[in-house]
C-alpha cells in the first residue's frame, strides 16, 4: 500500500509541474532580456573518474559553462543541459568496443542488440523507443527521415574523443528536442604529432586493426582514424525449433550466415585561427558487407547485405566578440543493398538497392551580456533528403524518388544569478518538414508528385533551472515538451505492403524530472540521482490492414516513471562506478487489451557495476551488469517474456613499454549465459579478446 501511495503521489506531482503552460518559456526569455541580474558568475568543472578499458566517464548535468566572460566552444556548451552522461575514450581499445558497448554503461539507457559484433542495434533513454532518440556525429544528424532509426554499430569508435549522451533535455546546439534524448559522438581533434596502432584477435575469429595518426603542416592540423572488423560469428547457442515447450528437440548449435566485414574511416581537420576565424573539416566512411542469418529457429544461410556510406562536413567558427557564431555544411550519402539470391526472405529472389542522400546547413550564434549575465543563442538549420529505392525486378524498377525538407529553429536565454550560484534556462525550438510524396499504391498507377506539399511540424518549449549553494552540492530540475516526426515509411508507405496515412501526426511528449548532485572531497566522490515522468501521446503503431499490408496510426499513448542514480569514486589505486535505472513504463492507451501492460523491452531494473584497480603498470578490472524480466510484445503474454539475466567481464592492461607497447586482454560474458536482447536473436555466450597496442609521439614543432 505505501508503495502505491509513494507512486499515486509521484505521478500527482509530476502532473502538477508538466501543467506549466508552454509560454513559461517564451516568458522566461522575455524577463531574461530586461536584464534582472548584475552580478559576477563562477564556474564549475565537471569531474572525471577512470573507468578502465579506455573509457573515462562522467555525469555532465551540472556543468554549466558560467565564467566572467562569454562562453565559448559549442563543444563544451554541449554540456549544459539536463542530465547528460560523457564518455571519454582514450586510444586504448582492449577489445573491438562499439558506441552500444559504451553508451550502455550510463543511467538511464538501454540497448537492444540483434545478434554479436556488427548485428544491429538500437537504443532506448528512459523507455523510449529507438525512433525517439536522436544521433549525431560531430552535430550532423544521422537519423534517416526515411526509416527514422539509427543502428548505433555502424558508428566509428576510432577516432572518437567522446560520447555524450543526453537524457531528457537536450543543449539548443542540436536544434531538435527529441522525445529520448539524444546521443552525440564527437571526434578526436588533431593534437601533437603522433601514430598508434593495434591488432585485436577474439572468439569467433574476430580480428580488428587500427591505425590512428595525427599531424600538423603549416597551419593546418589532421588527424586520420581507420579500423576494420571482421568476424565470423559462429557462437553456439540454443536452437529450440520454436517449441519454447519442448525441450526434446533442443540443440546447441553454431550461428550460421553470421559474418561481417566492416571498416571505419575518420578524417578530421583543423586550422589555426585566422583574424580570430577557425575552420573545421570531419569526413567519415563507412563500409560494411554482413550475413543475415535469421532468427534462431529459422536460420537463412545465403542472403546477406552490404552499405556504403560517407558523411562530410564542413565548419566556420567566428571571432569570440561581440557575437560568437558557427556555420556548418554537411552531406551525406549512403547505399543499402539486400540480396537473397536462394528465395530465403519473401516470396521471391530479392535484389534491392536502397539510395539516400542528404544536404544540410546549420548555423548557431550566441551573445553574451555581462550586464544582465545572460547568454542568448539562436540555432537554425536546413536539411534537405532523397530516398530512391530499386529493385533488380524489372518489373518494379527505380521507385519514385521521395523528398523531405526539414527546417528547424531554437532560441535559448539563459540567466545567471547570485554569482552564478543560480541559473535558469528557457528554450523555445520550432521542427517543420514537408515532403512530396503520396506513397506507393498497391494497385493502379504508379505514385505522383503531390499538387500540394504534405507538411508535419512540432514545437519544443522546455525550461530548466540549477541551484548550487554550495561548491560540493547542485539540484537541477527541467520540464519540457519534445516530439518525433512521423517517418516516410510510417507516413506513404512502402511496396505494396506498407499502406500511406498521410494523416499522422507527430509523436508529442512532456517530461519532467530533478534531482541533485554530489561532488565531494574535492571530487574524489561523485553521486547523481534523479527522477523523471515523460507522458508521452499520439505513439504511432503498425496496424494490420488487410491480409498482406500494415498502416501506421496515432493510437497510442504511454507513462513512464524512473529513477536513475550515477556513483564514481576513486581510493588510492582503486576507482568504482556504477549506474543503475528503474522504470515504471506502462500503456496509457484507449485498448482495453493493453492498457495497464508493461511497454516492450523496458526492463524494471538495470544496474552496471565496475571496479578498476591501476597503478603506473597494469590496470585490472571487473564488471557486472544485471537486467530484470522484460516483455517483448504490447500484450505482456507469459511466452514473450525474457528472463532476468546477469552478464560479467574482467580484463587487464599490462604497460610492457610504458607509453609505447601494451597488451591487454578481456573475458566477456564470464558466465557463458546464453541470452539475448530480442527474441530469436542469440547474443555469444563467453568471448576473450587480446589486443597489442603500439604508439609513438613525436615532438610539437
Amino acid at each position: 500500500m505505501l508503495g502505491e501511495r509513494t507512486t499515486r503521489a509521484r505521478g500527482r506531482l509530476a502532473r502538477v509541474l508538466l501543467a506549466i503552460p508552454s509560454v513559461a518559456s517564451a516568458t522566461l526569455c522575455s524577463l531574461c532580456i530586461l536584464g534582472l541580474a548584475s552580478v559576477p558568475a563562477g564556474a564549475q568543472e565537471p569531474t572525471a573518474f577512470p573507468g578502465g578499458s579506455g573509457v573515462r566517464t562522467y555525469v555532465a548535468g551540472d556543468t554549466l559553462e558560467v565564467t566572467a566572460e562569454r562562453p565559448s566552444r559549442a563543444d563544451v556548451a554541449t554540456l549544459r543541459a539536463g542530465f547528460a552522461t560523457v564518455h571519454e575514450l582514450s586510444s586504448e581499445q582492449s577489445r573491438p568496443i562499439t558506441v552500444p558497448d559504451v553508451i550502455e554503461r550510463g543511467a538511464g539507457v538501454h540497448v537492444r542488440r540483434y545478434g554479436g559484433l556488427g548485428a544491429y542495434s538500437v537504443a532506448s533513454v528512459r523507455g523510449s523507443t529507438p525512433g525517439q532518440v536522436e544521433v549525431y556525429l560531430d552535430g550532423v544528424p544521422l537519423r534517416s527521415g526515411q526509416w527514422g532509426v539509427s543502428d548505433l554499430s555502424e558508428l566509428p569508435i576510432a577516432g572518437i574523443e567522446r560520447v555524450e549522451v543526453f537524457r531528457g533535455m537536450s543543449p539548443v546546439e542540436f536544434g531538435a528536442s527529441p522525445i529520448g534524448g539524444v546521443i552525440h559522438l564527437v571526434t578526436r581533434p588533431p593534437e601533437e604529432p603522433s601514430v598508434s596502432a593495434n591488432v585485436t584477435a577474439g572468439s569467433y575469429e574476430t580480428w580488428r586493426t587500427g591505425l590512428s595518426a595525427s599531424t600538423r603542416v603549416g597551419p593546418v592540423a589532421g588527424a586520420l582514424s581507420v579500423s576494420r572488423l571482421s568476424s565470423l560469428g559462429n557462437y553456439e547457442y540454443l536452437n529450440r525449433n520454436g517449441t519454447l515447450e519442448n525441450e526434446g528437440d533442443d540443440a546447441v548449435v553454431p550461428r550460421r550466415n553470421n559474418h561481417v566485414e566492416q571498416t571505419n574511416a575518420l578524417l578530421r581537420l583543423t586550422t589555426d585561427g585566422f583574424r580570430g576565424w577557425t575552420f573545421g573539416l570531419t569526413d567519415e566512411l563507412l563500409l560494411k558487407e554482413h550475413g543475415v542469418p535469421g532468427i534462431e529457429n529459422v536460420p537463412i544461410l545465403d542472403a546477406h547485405a552490404d552499405i556504403t556510406s560517407n558523411l562530410l562536413r564542413v565548419t566556420a567558427d567566428t571571432p569570440e566578440w561581440p557575437v560568437h557564431g558557427n556555420v556548418g555544411v554537411w552531406h551525406t550519402t549512403r547505399r543499402d543493398r539486400f540480396y537473397n539470391p536462394s528465395n530465403e526472405v519473401g516470396l521471391h529472389r530479392t535484389d534491392t538497392i536502397d539510395r539516400t542522400a542528404t544536404i544540410g546547413v546549420d548555423g548557431r550564434a550566441s551573445t553574451y551580456w555581462h550586464a544582465g549575465r545572460q547568454t542568448l543563442t539562436v540555432f537554425a538549420s536546413l536539411r534537405a533528403e532523397r530516398y530512391v529505392p530499386e529493385d533488380a525486378d524489372p518489373r518494379i524498377g527505380v521507385g519514385f524518388t521521395r523528398k523531405r525538407t526539414t527546417v528547424t529553429l531554437a532560441v535559448e536565454d539563459r540567466l545567471r544569478l547570485a554569482e552564478g550560484r543560480i541559473e535558469f534556462a528557457a528554450t523555445l525550438r520550432h521542427v517543420g518538414a514537408s515532403d512530396n510524396y503520396t506513397g506507393p499504391l498497391p494497385f493502379g498507377a504508379p505514385p505522383e508528385p503531390l499538387a500540394e506539399l504534405h507538411r508535419v511540424d512540432v514545437a519544443s518549449p522546455s525550461l530548466g533551472v540549477r541551484v548550487t549553494p554550495w561548491d560540493w552540492l547542485t539540484v537541477k530540475a527541467g520540464v519540457s515538451e519534445s516530439g518525433r516526426l512521423p517517418t516516410m515509411l510510417e507516413t506513404f508507405g512502402a511496396g505494396g505492403t506498407v499502406e500511406a496515412n498521410t494523416e499522422l501526426g507527430p509523436e508529442t511528449a512532456r517530461s519532467v524530472d530533478g534531482g541533485v548532485v554530489l561532488s565531494p572531497w574535492g571530487g574524489r566522490l561523485f553521486f547523481e540521482a534523479s527522477v523523471f515522468r515523460v507522458e508521452t501521446e499520439d505513439l504511432i503503431i503498425f496496424l494490420q490492414n488487410s491480409q498482406r499490408t500494415v498502416k501506421a496510426f496515432n493510437l497510442e499513448s504511454a507513462a513512464t516513471d524512473g529513477v536513475e542514480l550515477s556513483a564514481r569514486g576513486t581510493l588510492g589505486a582503486w576507482s568504482l562506478s556504477g549506474a543503475y535505472t528503474h522504470l515504471d513504463a506502462v500503456n496509457t492507451g484507449p485498448s482495453p487489451v493493453y492498457e495497464g501492460k508493461t511497454l516492450p523491452y523496458t526492463p524494471e531494473h538495470e544496474l552496471f557495476a565496475r571496479a578498476s584497480w591501476s597503478d603506473d603498470v597494469a590496470t585490472f578490472w571487473y564488471e557486472h551488469r544485471r537486467q530484470s524480466e522484460s516483455w517483448r510484445d504490447r500484450a505482456n503474454l507469459p511466452e514473450n517474456r525474457s528472463e532476468a539475466r546477469h552478464l560479467a567481464g574482467g580484463g587487464f592492461r599490462f604497460e610492457l613499454v610504458p607509453g609505447r607497447l601494451a597488451l591487454a586482454g578481456e573475458v566477456v560474458n564470464i558466465g557463458n549465459e546464453r541470452t539475448a536482447d530480442v527474441e530469436g536473436f542469440p547474443l555469444p555466450g563467453r568471448s576473450a579478446y587480446v589486443t597489442l597496442e603500439y604508439t609513438w609521439m613525436g615532438e610539437e614543432r
